[in-house]
């Protein structure tokens, strides 16, 4: 392409502050139709081509090429700011010198591009509100042949342009006209009183935020956040489920706590396609839409893979994002992008902890309960599961309403301090309000411990992220052991449902729920089996045991012992066991009460789990079971053991799997052992 020549033009440029809030599709219209007739003014008194007008929808440029360019220029920002007075419009208006190129626009008319419109462009941005700004070579352009009566340039300020170059700027002022440069924040405040007079309470919020930034004592900003009710926050929303929801925080805040965490909270701007936060990101913030809309982008399950082009979810003006990783203490699982410039509002845990009055924390708190207890029931399938058909939905009601109904009865208990193990007792004084019911870790890992407490390594592995069941406590329902756990990382939060809750519910889904919960205790024993036997069997325990941890199941069994008392391993050990598996032979037939381990352990077993007790006796050759094991279908020893093993193991599965009913007890049984 042959070089294209430049050369020097004056550009006036002018801009309406505010025009995009102005909701009056008919004031819009009449506005940029004034100013394009005012433009058209000037075109039709300058020679053939010598003005191009290069229309910006709310403003735009003039070129003016001719030589007369100066009175051309003064006449037109006369006008301009003319008709703004009249109409009490706030616009921008701007003068330049610089070189620009023609070239023939896709329509045929002439279209300037370079360095001046460029400037021109980036010199809108810096105009005031109230008055015109000029550059340097637009005030000597004027001035060429001397001083014009009436006209001052005046209050220069040095301010560099988007390629980084110094420009000089001025104001341009008449007497009948005075201009000055805005105020840090006078743009923000248009702004914010135009949105209170169209009570669009969201742009309210933002530009509040905008201006505390700088001043977190404005007069002016705290009347209107005081003077904003929750009916100015609305927007048209999709009629879908996620948008149902959309403004649960809001309605969860009320209006007081809302302002509470208006003042507290730190604004975040990002422009389109800018990235919020980023899977794998800490998620010790959540924040609230103010502006603009979110995409929710779910990570690749191949990490080569492109970025999909559309977002998981879709949020917009006063939703949250960001508030389950907040609530869960947990690392982001998702990238937030923004669909359009967006601003939110941004806040910590620390901040609302210290900041917030006592009322709007609670609410803020129940809050993050009511979403935790959301996202944990969509994941666990004896609650509502990933295709919500559980328990929850059982009922005439949606299982929105049940959730609403159990989110009064739940807690989220963050589990402090820097102890080494956890127990129920020490989530409850976490918490004293959280009585029976079911628990859940939601954020950290734990381990669990056998009978030799922390000296046992072989406990299994328990992480938030997939919300294991940690205590049942529901009388009548089903009631297990408060076991303890191993803290293997911070911080640890829990998910408590109080029993009471469960009451609430409509009938059908009460029951549906308590039949879910009795099955799911299952997963809160350490053993499929305890085998108790006499030490004369060791060698047929060993290998029973044996077999049946290659089988893939676990087992528990201990060294035979003499005395009275109950050792308080073997007693753990029983309790934390699905069933218990007596080896029957002569030997333990013979021995008396009191040094009858076998029969003890048994009666301990009975002990705690009474009717719901789980015993598979083993019987070996020549023993007689009812003398110890009387109500239990037993299994024979015959000339097949691997046959007998494998009946065994077969049972303990349908435990292990759900096929058959878990041992619970039906109320809260002694943390001690029976007494001989």
């Amino acid at each position: 392409m042959a070089e294209v020549p430049s050369y020097e033009v004056a550009i006036v440029s002018c801009d309406i502050v505010g025009h995009s809030a102005v909701r009056d599709h008919r004031l819009q219209a009449d506005r940029v139709a004034a100013i394009n007739a005012i433009m058209a003014a000037t075109i039709a008194g300058c020679q053939p081509g010598a003005a191009v007008w290069a229309s910006g929808g709310d403003g735009g440029h003039l070129v003016l090429r001719g030589k007369d360019w100066p009175d051309q220029a003064l006449d037109l920002i006369r006008r301009l700011r003319s008709w703004a007075e009249h109409d009490a419009v706030h616009l921008r208006v701007t003068g330049h010198v610089g070189p620009v190129t023609d070239l023939v626009g896709a329509d045929g008319r002439t279209q300037i591009v370079g360095d001046g419109i460029n400037v021109a462009g980036w010199l809108l941005t810096r105009g005031a509100a109230a008055g015109v700004v000029v550059t340097r070579a637009f005030r000597d352009g004027v001035l060429a042949d001397g001083e014009r009566a009436g006209l001052t340039f005046h209050d220069e300020r040095v301010l560099r342009d988007k390629s980084g170059e110094q420009r000089c700027l001025f104001l341009m002022s008449t007497a009948a006209d005075p201009s000055g440069w805005d105020l840090p924040t006078e743009t923000d405040r248009v702004l914010l009183r135009a949105a209170m007079k169209a009570h669009d309470g969201w742009t309210v919020l933002q530009q509040i935020k905008r201006i505390t930034q700088a001043d977190q004592g404005d007069a002016e900003a705290e009347r209107c956040l005081k003077q904003l009710q929750m009916r100015h926050l609305t927007r048209d929303l999709p009629d879908d489920d996620d948008a149902n929801a959309s403004y649960q925080f809001l309605e969860k805040l009320g209006m007081d706590a809302l302002r509470d965490i208006v003042r507290v909270g730190h604004l975040v701007e990002r422009r389109y396609n800018e990235y919020i936060c980023r899977t794998g990101d800490s998620g010790d913030t959540m924040f609230l839409i103010l502006h603009g809309q979110v995409g929710v982008y779910l990570p690749a399950r191949d990490a080569a893979a492109q970025a999909p082009a559309r977002p998981a979810f879709v949020h917009q003006e006063g939703e949250t994002v960001g508030e389950l990783a907040f609530a869960l203490s947990r690392t982001r699982t998702a990238d937030l992008v923004a669909l359009t410039d967006t601003t939110l509002l941004a806040f910590s845990y620390a901040q609302i902890a210290t900041r917030l009055a006592e009322r709007s924390l609670d609410r803020v708190l129940d809050f993050m309960t009511a979403r935790a207890l959301e996202h944990v029931s969509q994941h666990v399938p004896f609650l509502l599961g990933p295709g919500e058909d559980g328990p929850l939905a059982a009922g005439d009601g949606d299982w929105e309403s049940a959730l609403l109904t159990l989110a009064d009865y739940c807690h989220l208990i963050q589990v402090r301090g820097e102890r080494a193990r956890l127990s129920l007792a020490d989530v409850q004084a976490e918490s004293p309000v959280a009585g029976d019911g079911i628990s859940f870790l939601v954020s950290g890992e734990l381990r669990t411990e056998g009978p030799g407490g922390a000296a046992e390594v072989a406990g299994r592995r328990l992480t938030g992220t997939e919300f294991p069941l940690l205590w049942v406590q529901v009388p009548d329902v089903a009631v297990l052991p408060g076991r303890s756990f191993r803290i293997d990382r911070r911080p640890v939060k829990i998910l408590h449902i109080d029993a009471q809750g469960f009451f609430r519910l409509e009938p059908e889904v009460c029951g549906a729920l308590h039949a879910a919960v009795r099955l799911a205790a299952r997963d809160c024993f350490e053993y499929d089996a305890f085998i108790s036997y006499n030490s004369g069997d060791v060698e047929v325990a060993r290998r029973w045991a044996e077999e049946l941890e290659a089988d893939g199941l676990r087992v528990f069994r201990d060294e035979p012992r003499r005395g009275a008392e109950f050792p308080r391993r073997l007693w753990l050990a029983i309790r934390q066991s699905r069933a218990l598996v007596p080896l029957i032979s002569p030997r333990v037939i013979l021995r008396d009460q009191r040094d009858n381990w076998v029969r003890r352990e048994i009666d301990a077993h009975k002990h705690y789990f009474g009717e719901e007790s789980r015993i598979y006796p083993v019987i070996l050759a020549g023993a007689t079971p009812e003398q110890i094991a009387d109500g239990f279908h037993p299994i024979e020893i015959g000339g097949d053991e691997p046959a007998s093993i494998r009946e065994l193991a077969a049972e303990l599965k349908k435990l292990r799997d759900g096929s058959e009913l878990p041992p619970v007890a039906m109320s809260v049984r002694p943390e001690s052992p029976p007494r001989v």
